[in-house]
């Protein structure tokens, strides 16, 4: 199952039978995790905001936004795609299949389901100081 993080809430409010407020971003899944409905979560955005720690951006830390579909991952940081994954074919992710040829219309699907996302949260990917 596919979780984004704004639905956290919502489902935590929804296992405990409180209503989830009509300006909540997220989702109430609980009745997914209990198996009493369907999953129809296509996605989860993942983000890097603000590299720190022991990925500075002297170690390559850097701002990405991305997708994670229940067979792909793709990523993509200011100056475009930057990883696509089969996680199925490929679990440890040891196969980088972006801008490679082969792959364009995949990559391209998943660029345009990321933009999609980022739009529906009203998110522009700039970079962290603006």
């Amino acid at each position: 199952m596919l979780l984004n993080t704004p639905d956290i809430m919502p489902t935590l409010l929804g296992f405990s039978d409180i209503p989830v407020p009509s300006s909540v971003e997220g989702k109430d899944l609980s009745q997914v995790m209990l198996g009493k409905r369907k999953d129809n979560i296509t996605g989860t955005l993942i983000s890097y905001v603000q590299p720190f720690g022991q990925w500075t951006r002297q170690k390559g830390g850097k701002d990405y936004r991305g997708i994670v579909t229940k067979q792909f991952t793709y990523v993509r940081d200011l100056k475009g795609a930057w990883l696509l994954f089969d996680n199925i074919q490929d679990p440890f992710q040891l196969n980088n299949l972006a801008n490679q040829p082969e792959f364009r219309s995949l990559q391209q699907e998943l660029d345009y389901q990321l933009n999609k996302m980022l739009s529906e949260r009203k998110h522009d990917f700039r970079p962290e100081m603006e």
